[in-house]
């Protein structure tokens, strides 16, 4: 989950994210984790990192949004969590391709 905690403390109210919702999540969770060591490693520019990271985490959001539950919180995105039950984190090709991960490689080069 990505945190942005003065901003959590003026908005900590948490409200399901739908479709539209997915991009922007995306790009809150990309600025934040673009500098994790596993990113540094697979895109190692971090100017293209910074462009990558985002569509990438957007994947997992719309992931969440289409099989789990994907929630930020309301007003500015602070906050992102998304959560898969239980049985239904099994990632299939179809399920790659509605969410966008399939195309994740070429995302990553």
């Amino acid at each position: 989950m990505a945190l942005d905690r003065a901003a959590v403390d003026r908005a900590a109210t948490f409200r399901r994210l739908s479709p539209s919702g997915i991009e922007r999540a995306g790009a809150l969770l990309g600025r934040d984790f673009q500098d994790v060591s596993l990113f540094a490693l697979l895109v190692a520019d971090p100017v293209r990192r910074a462009h990558v990271v985002p569509p990438l985490l957007g994947s997992l959001v719309r992931d969440g949004v289409r099989y789990g539950v994907a929630e930020a919180t309301v007003g500015e995105h602070a906050g992102v969590a998304v959560w898969l039950a239980p049985g239904r984190m099994a990632m299939t090709p179809g399920r790659m391709l509605r969410t966008g991960a399939l195309t994740a490689p070429v995302w990553l080069g």
